[in-house]
C-alpha cells in the first residue's frame, strides 16, 4: 500500500513539474523573444522530462529496496519476540524452584534485576520484607 502511494505522489509531481514548464514562460524553460525558438524549448523540455524519469526510477528502486528491509526486520522483531519469550519461561522456571522459600526466591529475582513490585506481586511479600532482602543482600 505504502509502494502505490509513494508512486502516485511521484506522478503527481511529474504533472505539477509538467504544468509549470508550460505554465512559465517567463522561467528559464522559455526565452523571452519575438521569435521563440521551439526546437530548443522542446529539447530543452525533453532534458527535464528525461531527469525526472530517471529520478522517478531511482526512487522507485529505492522505494523496492526499503520494502526488502522492512520485511527482514520484522522477521527479526519475530526472532527477537521468540527468543524474549523463551528468556522470560527460563526465567520464570528458576524463580519457580520448588523446595525453595520466597526470600531466597526473592533474593534471586533482585540478582536478577526484577524490580521490587514485581517481585512483591508475584511472591506475595509485602514492601517491608522486601526492602529488608534488598538490604541484606547489599551487605554481603
Amino acid at each position: 500500500m505504502e509502494l502505490y502511494d509513494i508512486l502516485l505522489g511521484i506522478d503527481i509531481l511529474v504533472m505539477f513539474i509538467l504544468l509549470f514548464i508550460l505554465l512559465n514562460p517567463g522561467g528559464r524553460f522559455f526565452k523571452q523573444s519575438t521569435s521563440p525558438d521551439t526546437s530548443a524549448v522542446i529539447a530543452e523540455f525533453k532534458r527535464e522530462l528525461k531527469k525526472v524519469k530517471n529520478l522517478s526510477s531511482r526512487l522507485e528502486s529505492e522505494c523496492g529496496r526499503l520494502e526488502i528491509y522492512k520485511k527482514e526486520m520484522q522477521e527479526r522483531q519475530k526472532r527477537f519476540d521468540r527468543v524474549l519469550k523463551k528468556l522470560e519461561e527460563a526465567l520464570d522456571d528458576m524463580v519457580s524452584c520448588e523446595g525453595v522459600d520466597n526470600y531466597t526466591k526473592a533474593l534471586r529475582m533482585l540478582r536478577m534485576g526484577r524490580s521490587p513490585d514485581d517481585v512483591m506481586k508475584e511472591l506475595k511479600l509485602n514492601r517491608g520484607e522486601v526492602e529488608l532482602i534488598t538490604a541484606i543482600s547489599s551487605l554481603t
